[in-house]
């Protein structure tokens, strides 16, 4: 807790300096300077979980790079809004702001920002549903990041490649996608994006039906994760294995791990996979022959998945109502 309080106080610290240094650079007249420092700010009340603020902040500091004609900062704006919007499940918002950034940065030759539009629009296309234009946006990402050597996103890219293979029904794709992701992690000791690519190996396996090495692969993801900052990732990985669980027959342990992914998902704001850990407990409290709560709980999911357009909202509507056999056959 101590230690909890020392970070939120350094947080608040830094803030009150990045908000002295708006002020000088307001007075002073240079714009490029106080998108940097509205920037900055940002990416700190991020941390402490102040969303509104972050968006205002990115809004102000994208009409400042507007009205003053700095193409490149009015591009890096629109990029930042995009990844805050895919993170809070803004994605028509996202998918806007991206698209915008993407031609400001080619106009602007700036190839890494470009990468990273690239990579964040693959996952805004992943989680509309959009599995196929999402892999050629995430090969086209990778093919720069690899220009570049960007070592860290050519990681997180291929995470995102494999997700959208496994969607399509293309796990050998996948599975040689993730191959290549984890000895490019392990080569430049990225942890985060070892992490992750577990994760994503848990899925598939879960999907081949090798549910023994999912969970082996699922246990390593998690106890990574503890030791790192990346929470939406976190939250991801206790949604599949929840569902690694409930596969197996493991009921409690699968109700457990959506229950955790409930309450961060909703500490932090990641409506994506809320609305996921909210449907599986749905689907746990359903295999218990709670058919009232199931309900309750996949309504609770369907709303989410509504106001965000992801294609999980057709499957929770299937759930809850289901079709009739009788008339089915009637029809026919």
């Amino acid at each position: 807790m101590a230690s909890y309080l020392q970070i939120r106080g350094r947080l608040h610290n830094h803030v009150d300096m990045l908000r002295v240094a708006l002020v000088a650079a307001a007075l002073s007249g240079d714009r490029s300077i106080e998108v940097m420092n509205l920037s900055a700010l940002s990416s700190v009340q991020w941390q402490m979980g102040k969303v509104g603020e972050v968006f205002a902040n990115m809004r102000r500091a994208l009409s400042i790079a507007e009205a003053s004609g700095d193409r490149e900062s009015e591009a890096v704006c629109l990029s930042r809004i995009g990844l805050l919007s895919q993170s809070v499940g803004r994605y028509t918002e996202a998918l806007s702001h991206l698209e915008r950034a993407l031609v400001a940065h080619r106009e602007t030759g700036n190839l890494f920002e470009e990468g990273v539009a690239l990579s964040t629009l693959c996952v805004v296309h992943l989680a509309l549903g959009r599995d196929r234009v999402a892999r050629d946006v995430g090969r086209t990402a990778l093919l720069l990041h690899e220009q570049l050597n960007h070592g860290v996103y050519m990681v997180t890219t291929m995470e995102t490649i494999a997700a959208a293979e496994l969607e399509l029904g293309d796990y050998a794709a996948a599975t040689d996608v993730l191959a290549r992701a984890m000895r490019t992690t392990r080569d430049i000791g990225f942890r985060a994006g070892e992490a992750m690519v577990l994760m994503r190996q848990t899925d598939a396996d879960r999907r081949m039906g090798r549910l023994d090495d999912a969970l082996e692969h699922g246990v390593r993801a998690l106890e990574l994760l503890w030791t790192i900052q990346r929470p939406a990732v976190e939250a991801e990985a206790m949604n599949i294995l929840g569902a690694v669980h409930r596969e197996r027959g493991e009921l409690t342990a699968a109700m457990s791990h959506y229950r955790n992914a409930v309450e961060l998902a909703e500490r932090i704001q990641c409506r994506l996979e809320l609305g996921k850990a909210l449907a599986g407990v749905g689907d746990v409290l359903a295999q218990l022959g709670d058919l009232d709560e199931a309900a309750e709980q996949w309504r609770y999911a369907l709303r989410h998945h509504e106001a965000m357009g992801t294609p999980w909202a057709e499957t929770l509507r299937d759930k809850l109502n289901p079709a009739d056999p009788a008339a089915e056959r009637e029809g026919a």
